[in-house]
C-alpha cells in the first residue's frame, strides 16, 4: 500500500476501507475521524486478525471503539495506492463492483457541489 507517496506495507490483510465519511455498512464507525470537509482520506486496515477475535471487533467497530484494537491501523491521506498478490473484490459506496490487485483512491475536491433551497 501507498499513502501520498509513503509505502506501508500490510501482510495477511483482512480489509482496507478508504473513506471521507465516518459510517459504513450500515452503521459500523469504522473511520471515526473521517470528515468530507477535510480533503483528506481515513482508512481502516485490519491485518493479523484472526477470524476468532472478530467476535470481539465487530461490536467495538458499530461505535468506533476498534482503532486501538490488535491488528487494527487507522491512517489518514489524499492518495491511495493499494496493490495486492492476487486480485480481491473491490466495494465502492455498498456495491461490490469488481476484482483488481491494483487500486488507486484519490478525492477530487469540489467535485459534487450542492445546492442549497
Amino acid at each position: 500500500m501507498d499513502i501520498d507517496g509513503e509505502v506501508c506495507r500490510y501482510d495477511d490483510m483482512l480489509f482496507v476501507a478508504v473513506m471521507n465519511e465516518p459510517y459504513e455498512g450500515g452503521g459500523f464507525k469504522i473511520c471515526p475521524q473521517a470528515s468530507p470537509y477535510d480533503g483528506q482520506l481515513d482508512s481502516c486496515i485490519a491485518q493479523g486478525v484472526k477470524k476468532t477475535e472478530l467476535v470481539h471487533l465487530i461490536p467495538r467497530a458499530m461505535k468506533g471503539h476498534h482503532t486501538s484494537s490488535r491488528g487494527v491501523h487507522m491512517a489518514r491521506g489524499r492518495v491511495y495506492r493499494i496493490t495486492t498478490n492476487v486480485p480481491v473484490w473491490v466495494q465502492t459506496d455498498g456495491e461490490v463492483a469488481y476484482k483488481s490487485n491494483d487500486i488507486s483512491i484519490s478525492l477530487l475536491p469540489q467535485a459534487v457541489q450542492f445546492l442549497g433551497l
